[in-house]
């Protein structure tokens, strides 16, 4: 399996980290060494993860709370959007819906 994020994953994902370094210096780091462990977790074992809806999964990061929401698609593990997990899921799935 091959990894696509889309460029709002990766605007999400920054988001996240400029939030903890913020708060610490090097905790962005941290997140993003966590993000890229469960992103390869996901590339071994994509469907390991729950549904989120009839098209995404979601798998949660263990030490920040913050969701990784991915799509299959053929060959390729699409990281659509990554969430703080006490945002709203309704925003979740309006969201998710517009970015494919």
């Amino acid at each position: 399996m091959r990894l696509r994020v889309l460029e709002s994953a990766e605007a999400d994902v920054a988001k996240a980290f400029d939030y903890y370094e913020d708060q610490s210096r090097g905790l962005g780091f941290k997140m993003t060494r966590e993000l890229g462990e469960a992103l390869h977790r996901i590339l071994d074992h994509p469907t390991a993860n729950p549904p989120f809806d009839s098209s995404h999964r979601r798998r949660n990061l263990k030490k920040f709370p913050y969701g990784i929401f991915y799509r299959l698609h053929n060959d390729e593990v699409v990281f659509a959007a990554f969430f703080h997990n006490r945002s709203d899921p309704a925003r979740w799935d309006k969201l998710l819906k517009k970015r494919g």
